[in-house]
């Protein structure tokens, strides 16, 4: 019989998907942002943030 939990192994898959969006989050935002800036606009980077960080905070909002 297993000791632990049920939906123990799903929690885990989940925490380990939320880590590695996480990183990928903290590796290419900043070199996304600084690209856009350059390439198009100086604003552009900074705008691109701001309406994923809208789009992502809707996602969870009921």
């Amino acid at each position: 019989m297993d000791p632990r939990p049920p939906g123990a192994d799903r929690l885990h898959t989940a925490y380990s998907l939320e880590s590695v969006i996480d990183e990928l989050t903290f590796a290419v935002g900043p070199a996304l942002a600084v690209a856009l800036s350059t390439a198009l606009s100086p604003e552009a980077g900074p705008l691109v943030a701001v309406v994923l960080l809208t789009l992502g905070v809707l996602m969870f909002v009921p």
